[in-house]
């Protein structure tokens, strides 16, 4: 049978199927011409007693069948030796698909020498072949697993160092347009110096908000700096700031009680800025009633628009990275990264709070944001 034995080799040379492993690696690139022979079969005899060890295991028809689907439990030596590979094939240079050509490789040249060895009739036996072949597709799943989060971790890094050198350049500009702004100025140069502070205030804001992402992606907490802060003046500060880039929208805030608390008052500004931004591009009229209001140990924030409603199956996913709502071209564009509610969301988590959101073409849309008075993850 294609069993324990005949994977390890006993019923062969041993050296046979490494050496057919060795010789294949050898035709994926060019550098690995150059490779000695204990990295190129790195970890192979492991990897064979794997599997052999899978094979023996005792599976059900359930456990047979969940496994066919890549259902199966994870976690086991299969998984570990394959995972352990897959870094060193990427430590050495080989792509996913080179490190999935060796298990291709690896699966063939088994059944073939298993085939060359002659097995008689009562030896073959499909449901080890089947067996034998969920065993190589397991460890492939592994790789692909593997090589996947390697490649976000590296783009998350790769976003995160983009994003933290952006930003001396943008204090730069910053700093001249200031400036230039106190500078006596014909009235067309200090248009093209507001256009300026404008462009240079939208990139920034992208900046924080890819900061975010890439804090969220690596588990990584967001800080706060929390200060004594009123919610309602920094929702009126927030307004200001976001006027040039939605002169035509109208907000109305009404005030309820006492809305003061120890919150990070930038992050605040962020997140308001987002729902306002969010509330101006897609409510048919422009205009959006803000509502602030005392809750006990809470702060109620919401914000209320009239436009085309989220379905109901959508209204979850809006929170998420790079999901626009909305499913028209001009909603997408306007839109910016799709980064917008995400950032909301976690900015309202890393202050212990909640958001939801109601939409119906009779009540519209409205985003309810609920803020502990004294919360974070940071003081």
């Amino acid at each position: 049978m294609l069993d324990t034995a005949y994977l390890l080799g006993q019923r062969s040379n041993p050296d046979d199927i490494e050496r057919a492993w060795e010789d294949f690696a050898r035709t994926l690139t060019l550098f690995a011409v150059e490779l000695n022979y204990s990295v190129l079969r790195n970890d192979l005899r492991d990897i064979l007693l794997a599997m052999a060890d899978d094979m023996d295991m005792a599976q059900s028809s359930k456990e047979q069948q969940a496994k066919s689907k890549g259902q199966g439990p994870r976690g086991g030596a299969l998984d570990l030796i394959t995972a352990a590979h897959a870094n060193a094939r990427m430590n050495s240079g080989f792509s996913l698909e080179h490190a999935i050509s060796e298990y291709r490789a690896l699966r063939s040249s088994i059944i073939f020498l298993w085939v060359r060895s002659a097995p008689k009739d009562e030896d073959i036996q499909l449901s080890e072949v089947t067996r034998f072949n969920e065993t190589i597709d397991q460890a492939i799943a592994e790789v692909v697993r593997r090589f996947a989060s390697n490649n976000e971790v590296l783009n998350d890094r790769f976003v995160g160092a983009l994003s933290h050198e952006i930003r001396n350049p943008l204090n730069a500009i910053a700093l001249v347009t200031a400036i230039l702004d106190k500078s006596p100025l014909e009235p067309p140069q200090r248009n093209n110096v507001a256009r300026i502070h404008k462009n240079v205030e939208s990139i920034r804001r992208m900046v924080d908000d890819l900061t975010i992402l890439v804090r969220s992606r690596m588990k990584v907490g967001l800080p706060l700096t929390k200060e004594s802060a009123d919610l309602d003046a920094i929702t009126k500060e927030t307004l200001e700031a976001i006027k040039p880039s939605h002169p035509n929208a109208i907000f109305t805030i009404e005030k309820i009680g006492d809305v003061t608390g120890r919150w990070d008052k930038s992050r605040l500004q962020q997140m308001i800025f987002n729902l306002m931004s969010n509330a101006a591009t897609h409510s048919s009229d422009q205009q959006a009633t803000i509502r602030i209001h005392d809750a006990n140990d809470d702060v109620l924030f919401t914000i209320s628009n009239r436009g085309k409603p989220i379905p109901a199956d959508q209204q979850q996913l809006i929170f998420e990275p790079f999901v626009h709502k909305g499913g028209s071209a001009s909603a997408q564009l306007s839109s910016g990264l799709g980064l917008g509610l995400f950032v909301v969301r976690e900015i309202v988590q890393a202050h212990r709070g909640s958001i939801e959101v109601a939409s119906s073409d009779i009540e519209g849309t409205t985003f309810t944001v609920r803020l502990p008075r004294s919360a974070g993850n940071h003081q």
